[in-house]
């Protein structure tokens, strides 16, 4: 959930090496976890695409699936990164879920848009549900409105961190159980850190409250609280094909026939993502995922998908990666 502009130092291109590299961008990338001479660090200074920069920057040619962006360091499936979108980059995320007893399919759709630059973002979330056998219901779910702050940038010593705050909207409808017919809060806090050039790693640690939430059940009202706990690591061979490994957990409060209970959830998701750049500043991410159940209550999600796009508005400049 970041954006992956060229206005960044940490926006390090693996794929795109340089035979030289002027003084100021040695100085900007040193003590960093990455090697200074990259071609990302010329746009660092705006002297990308200029005779100066001609003269001191000599880029291979790079081809699919390498990219000039470099490593993919967004776009994990259902573990959030701390990485903000950058100035004047926004994103747009969908994610589906397959269930194999229900035959039927639930997602999310976000919109992510930085505010006033990278250490402030706002997005929203719109969660929905697709008809699939006859005991499925479809429709809009609650909606999300999120707020991340961007707390730490990943450098050579300290991860970044971005905690999120969400405020829940009793859009769906509750008694179709698409929604809680109240209003809640979400906290999240995502850590992410690029290891080496080829691998990165993020964790997630969240709440959920929605206080006097309705029940399809037994018609009444509860609070409802759960937590959650993952994390994920990210292996990339290549620039535009990378995978993925994510184990999320959670604790959730549920309503059955006899009453309430907490439901405990493992998965375990390893997965693929293919990215690639498009003319006009665009970058585009598919990925597939196969969740496993490590816990009896976890459910029957038999496929993940996910797609994203993301790309610059007004004069931004796209290619984190």
């Amino acid at each position: 959930m970041a954006g992956w502009g060229l206005g960044s130092v940490e926006a390090i291109a693996p794929s795109a090496r340089v035979d030289t590299c002027p003084a100021a961008c040695s100085k900007a990338c040193a003590g960093r976890a990455v090697p200074p001479c990259r071609v990302c660090c010329a746009f660092e200074f705006g002297v990308a695409g200029s005779p100066e920069s001609d003269a001191a920057f000599h880029v291979q040619e790079v081809r699919w699936p390498h990219l000039t962006t470099g490593f993919i360091r967004d776009n994990s499936f259902l573990i959030e990164e701390a990485y903000n979108q950058e100035r004047k980059v926004i994103q747009h995320i969908f994610t589906f879920l397959r269930d194999r007893r229900q035959r039927a399919w639930t997602g999310t759709f976000t919109d992510e848009w930085p505010l006033f630059g990278e250490r402030h973002q706002l997005s929203v979330t719109v969660p929905f549900s697709l008809v699939g056998g006859p005991s499925t219901r479809g429709g809009l779910g609650d909606i999300l409105l999120n707020y991340r702050y961007q707390w730490s940038k990943d450098d050579l010593l300290r991860p970044a961190i971005a905690p999120r705050f969400s405020v829940l909207l009793p859009t769906g409808d509750r008694r179709r159980g698409l929604g809680t017919g109240s209003v809640g809060v979400q906290w999240n806090l995502p850590a992410s850190k690029q290891i080496t050039p080829r691998v990165a790693a993020h964790a997630n640690v969240g709440a959920t409250l929605v206080p006097n939430a309705y029940s399809p059940v037994d018609g009444k009202r509860h609070d409802q609280f759960a937590v959650n706990a993952g994390g994920s690591v990210i292996w990339g061979p290549w620039d535009g094909i990378n995978f993925l490994l994510e184990l999320v957990g959670s604790r959730d409060w549920e309503i059955g026939e006899d009453g309430s209970s907490q439901a405990y959830r493992v998965f375990c998701r390893p997965g693929v993502r293919v990215g690639w750049n498009s003319p006009r500043t665009v970058q585009w991410v598919a990925g597939i995922a196969a969740p496993v159940g490590l816990a009896r209550e976890t459910g029957n999600v038999a496929l993940l998908l996910y797609f994203s796009v993301e790309h610059a508005v007004a004069g931004g400049s796209a290619g984190r990666g």
